[in-house]
């Protein structure tokens, strides 16, 4: 019996090298692929009778990869696996529902992975893993609960990163604790929303209790922007939360006196509504 052929998409040398194996020596015939653009290549040519995937990557980050996969014919049947640090929620609510996908957190199960991909393999998956849980349940069982009556807003919490993926992963679960959330995809973007661009202030210049700034913003120069905050009459004393990936581009706000704390990639949303909370308290 031939071996089934599994696309990994994966960036982190470790991780994919280690579930290369772990698949290897199931049986399994693995290609690896390191972004999302080489994964979409690698799917159209060699059509894998499985996806396994995470969901932050270069070129393409996961939602966008996996809906590029359902509007192709050639790919549009593979399920797919994500195996996440993130939230299966706050994945579910970038990944649309016609997306045949299976979740899977990080750290995983080995035992639960392979019996996962086994299953998928004989066309019997557990549907407990299912990303969106209602999706195999029937059109009364999948409506939508009503909406919860709105609540005043516990601060303004502008998000300004590139990666629209990141701002949901940011966005979702301040929302949920009753934060207002703005978004802002690029520096230009964020000085606009602040009323910083030369125009006067106006009733829809949004004043914030604090700032979300990734520091890979426009290739790297976020503190750049964030020097250009500090400066303004009307940003100097809004506290900002810097979200970054290494301790190079974190040196580079060494002097910023409004950077407040720092968070880590990939993001943790709990530490995340920590570090918000500690620096937006609860008014009474």
């Amino acid at each position: 019996m031939p071996a089934v052929n599994i696309l990994l998409v994966e960036d982190d040398p470790s991780m994919g090298m280690l579930i290369s194996q772990i698949l290897g020596a199931a049986g399994y015939q693995v290609a690896w692929a390191k972004d999302g653009m080489q994964a979409m290549q690698m799917a159209k040519q060699s059509r894998p009778a499985l996806i396994i995937s995470d969901f932050m990557f270069p070129a393409g980050g996961g939602a966008t990869f996996f809906q590029r996969l359902r509007m192709s014919a050639q790919t549009t049947l593979i399920p797919i696996v994500i195996l996440s640090s993130a939230a299966r929620e706050l994945i579910a609510a970038t990944v649309a529902p016609d997306v045949n996908a299976y979740y899977m957190p990080k750290p995983y199960n080995k035992a639960e992975l392979l019996t996962l991909i086994a299953g998928l393999s004989a066309g019997a998956a557990d549907s407990a893993f299912l990303l969106h849980q209602g999706s195999a349940a029937s059109p009364a069982a999948r409506a939508p609960a009503p909406a919860p009556a709105p609540k005043a807003a516990r601060g303004c919490v502008i998000v300004i990163a590139g990666n629209a993926e990141e701002r949901v992963l940011i966005r979702l679960p301040l929302e949920k604790k009753g934060f207002r959330v703005v978004e802002a995809g690029d520096g230009a973007a964020a000085l606009s929303t602040l009323g910083l661009t030369g125009g006067a202030l106006s009733a829809d210049t949004t004043r914030p209790n604090l700032i979300v700034l990734d520091a890979e913003l426009d290739l790297g120069t976020g503190h750049l922007l964030n020097a250009r905050l500090a400066l303004e009459p009307s940003t100097h004393s809004v506290p900002v939360l810097v979200v970054t990936g290494g301790k190079e581009m974190r040196a580079a706000f060494s002097d910023a006196a409004n950077v407040a704390a720092y968070l880590n990639k990939p993001l943790d949303p709990e530490r995340l509504l920590r570090h918000v909370e500690e620096l937006i308290p609860v008014r009474i």
